[in-house]
């Protein structure tokens, strides 16, 4: 006779599976694993997050659930075009204020964390904002590979991708400078950025940019931490399975 063993979650893991809904088994052991390499790491109780892979939040609906022990922050899907929800993330349009707000403020210094991609490198795209031209962003990503941040578009990061391939970008702020980089390469900007006053995922500040076109599939912030390494290489092999990163 075999016996059937149910799979052991870690318990703010498994809290979350039930406030979001989530039921897919995959999408529940990718979240666990990653819990608990964020609690190894010392970073859970610093940290928010939005898994938004649909089977690893909600999947449907107008609520993008958010994870962690900094407090909890869901999202809201806006705009009069709405983002989508899909396998590998949720898609931002090109049109219709595509966004995600979420009722979070925060002081520098942090750092943030996402995986994303493009439909078309014609089009520039937005990892998130701050809520004014003052407070910490990234934006304008661009075909010629540029990462811009602040009103001052100060170029923090380059590096060569194409449409519709998966990269992890980071960036730590601290008021004085900004750190940003892609998949564990890092460079030093001159965009000194404020806190977060309110977020917007997928979108800047003035909520109307045109030319979005990005596909999103994690966003994470941790307050009082400089970026570590470290979360790329969890986030690929935990939320991030089956993304392709390098």
């Amino acid at each position: 006779m075999s016996i059937l063993i149910k799979p052991a979650y870690d318990t703010d893991a498994s809290a979350y599976f039930t406030t979001a809904g989530v039921t897919s088994t995959a999408g529940r052991q990718q979240v666990s694993r990653f819990v608990t390499g964020i609690k190894d790491l010392g970073l859970y109780n610093n940290m928010v997050c939005w898994p938004l892979r649909s089977s690893q939040n909600a999947g449907t609906g107008t609520t993008a659930y958010s994870l962690g022990g900094l407090g909890t922050y869901n999202g809201t899907l806006a705009g009069t075009s709405l983002p989508s929800w899909g396998l590998n993330g949720i898609n931002f349009l090109p049109s219709g204020s595509s966004r995600i707000t979420a009722s979070l403020a925060i002081s520098q210094p942090f750092s943030v964390y996402g995986c994303l991609s493009f439909g078309a490198l014609s089009n520039a795209g937005s990892l998130f904002s701050g809520g004014s031209s003052t407070n910490a962003q990234i934006y304008n990503f661009s075909n010629s590979a540029k990462i811009e941040s602040a009103a001052a578009n100060a170029l923090v990061s380059t590096s060569s991708y194409s449409a519709e391939v998966k990269f992890f970008t980071t960036a730590y702020f601290n008021g004085s400078n900004s750190i940003i980089g892609i998949n564990n390469s890092t460079n030093s900007g001159n965009a000194g950025l404020n806190g977060i006053s309110s977020l917007v995922i997928g979108n800047n500040f003035n909520i109307n940019y045109a030319g979005k076109d990005v596909e999103i599939s994690f966003f994470m912030l941790t307050s009082n931490t400089e970026i570590s390494s470290s979360i790329y290489s969890l986030y690929k092999t935990t939320l991030g399975q089956g993304l392709g990163l390098p």
